[in-house]
């Protein structure tokens, strides 16, 4: 059972919380009973404030998260609870990735980076950022500054702006920016070598400032030369990392901009130089991607992907290396999944990548995917599906189908900030789809409107995903409309062509994803109009999804059974 959705749970409460869950339950368990063998009375606060929250982690439908409630039964005052909520999180994320945070201030400032690049790799940039700022004061605090010091700067700067990037704090993200476009060592005697490492830096700088929140064309192109031009810097010297990394910058932007082609020659070029240079993790990621761009050409060999993907994801888990690899092959994992249709494997899938998110510090990308999980779930038990006479049927659960449509407002208001363009073009997607599911009921003026913040978006930006769906949408709602005051027949003879090219686009090989979100569409709109002709096509594009997409018809009517159990 999916749980309501609580306007009072503040997004500082939302951002503690997920990121206690994120550590894996094991280890939390493991965490809890050192604690309380090791001194049970001095951390007496501390374990109680853990058994209040892994039973609120523990129920379904969740109650208001109440902060004065808990200070009472904690008895302490607001500022010692607050405190005791900090520590306790720093305490948790150390004791999972076995660091100790004991790290001398007077330690130089070589010392401190190389603390950072292992704690970033991986993944604890939370715990880096205080020993980057504490690196910066000791080089600043210098008077003389080395030509090795203005390297260091800049590595710091580099860090401080892909945290912020991941956080959607622009604010902070300027003041680095700015930090590290106003480096000064034209007196000092730098090498060749450590000018074209600040330049490459300065690069990245740019692409991120470019791609913040507003993703326009002309941003995603500016971005794209700046990874390509800092890519030639680093493969002239030596760089490899630098230089592969900046082409997996490259190729990601070349694929979300439709260039599919580049992309594949990128991520081409980057997999050849891995082999060829032995570097398993780059190799790794990169055969991932080449896979996804194959998938999306011909989805028929998805689950041999998908194995190897998860091979892939098991290794990087047990040599970190760089997160950002680490996430896109569990992206692309849950991708291959998802089109193979192991609903429950999906579900796990999903978890995981909202605790990697969260654990990783990466608030922006980990709010939305923890909507579109939640989401999954509301769609979940919003959909019922069933078999009758040989035909697969949906209907909707109303009370959950009214939950949903509340979680969706409340995550456009509450979390409205950490979106980029193409994630609110998915939230107005749902508000038009919620819509759509009350069929002659609908209230077509607000469809309307969020169909048109959706045209204004796709002026903006070239590509979001899966930008058929609103048009399918748009073409229900505007027959069920029209059903309202003029005959069926009439309707559907009207949107007959139309419906022809809708049924032409799903029924490809091109499409490499789920398509019984499609089907109920159409399903539901033939009920309404309940016209023999559509409902053939329906029969028809039913046939289509069991021969080209097995499996998945079957896997939705188990998950029924499941909750009818």
């Amino acid at each position: 059972m999916i749980k309501q959705y609580n306007n009072s749970y503040s997004v500082a409460d939302f951002n503690f919380i997920l990121q206690y869950k994120a550590i894996p339950e094991e280890i939390r368990k493991k965490y809890y009973y050192e604690l309380k063998w090791k001194n049970a009375k001095k951390s007496e606060k501390r374990l109680k404030f853990i058994e209040i929250l892994e039973r609120y982690i523990s129920i379904k439908i969740k109650p208001t998260w109440n902060n004065d409630e808990i200070i009472k039964k904690l008895r302490i005052n607001k500022a010692s609870y607050f405190c005791l909520k900090s520590r306790l999180l720093k305490s948790v994320r150390e004791y999972y990735f076995n660091f100790n945070s004991n790290f001398e201030t007077n330690h130089k400032s070589y010392e401190i980076i190389s603390k950072v690049r292992k704690l970033i790799s991986k993944g604890m940039i939370r715990e880096a950022k205080s020993l980057l700022y504490r690196c910066e004061y000791h080089i600043l605090k210098k008077e003389s500054k080395s030509a090795d010091d203005i390297v260091i700067l800049s590595e710091v700067y580099e860090y401080l702006l892909v945290y912020y990037h991941r956080q959607r704090n622009k604010a902070r993200f300027n003041i680095v920016f700015k930090k590290l476009n106003q480096l000064l060592y034209k007196e000092l005697k730098l090498t060749d070598e450590q000018k074209t490492l600040i330049a490459i830096r300065k690069n990245i700088a740019e692409a991120f400032s470019e791609i913040f929140l507003v993703r326009s064309d002309k941003s995603n192109q500016i971005a794209l030369q700046n990874y390509l031009k800092a890519s030639r810097l680093a493969k002239k010297i030596n760089k490899d990392k630098y230089y592969l990394k900046m082409l997996f910058y490259a190729g990601n932007i070349q694929h979300e901009t439709g260039k599919v082609e580049q992309a594949y020659k990128t991520f081409s070029e980057a997999y050849n130089f891995s082999v060829i240079k032995n570097l398993k993790s780059e190799k790794n990621i990169f055969h991932t991607k080449l896979m996804l761009l194959d998938f999306l050409k011909d989805n028929s060999k998805a689950n041999d992907y998908m194995v190897l993907t998860e091979k892939y994801y098991k290794e990087v888990l047990k040599n970190p290396y760089d997160v950002d690899y680490t996430m896109h092959i569990l992206f692309h994992d849950l991708r291959f999944t998802s089109f193979c249709g192991y609903g429950e494997k999906f579900k796990a899938l999903g978890e995981e990548l909202v605790n990697r998110l969260f654990l990783y510090s990466r608030k922006a990308d980990a709010v939305f995917r923890w909507y579109a999980l939640e989401a999954d779930k509301y769609i979940e038990d919003m959909y019922y599906w069933y078999e009758k006479d040989g035909d697969i049927k949906v209907k909707i659960v109303e009370h959950v189908h009214n939950s949903f449509e509340n979680f969706n407002y409340s995550a456009l208001l509450q979390f409205g900030k950490f979106y980029s363009y193409d994630q609110l073009a998915f939230l107005y997607v749902t508000q038009v789809e919620l819509e759509f599911w009350k069929g002659k009921n609908c209230n077509f003026e607000n469809a309307g409107y969020y169909i048109e913040k959706l045209k204004r978006i796709g002026k903006k930006i070239s590509s979001y995903s899966n930008t058929d769906m609103p048009e399918l949408l748009r073409l229900c709602l505007k027959i069920t409309e029209e059903s309202l005051y003029r005959k069926s027949e009439d309707v559907f003879i009207k949107y007959l062509p139309e419906l022809k090219i809708i049924f032409n686009k799903l029924q490809s090989k091109e499409k490499n994803y789920n398509l019984s979100n499609e089907y109920s569409f159409l399903y539901f709109t033939s009920e309404i109009l309940n016209v023999n002709e559509f409902s053939s096509m329906i029969k028809s594009f039913e046939k289509w999804i069991r021969v080209n997409q097995p499996g998945i018809f079957e896997e939705l009517l188990k998950i029924n059974m499941k909750k009818a159990v």
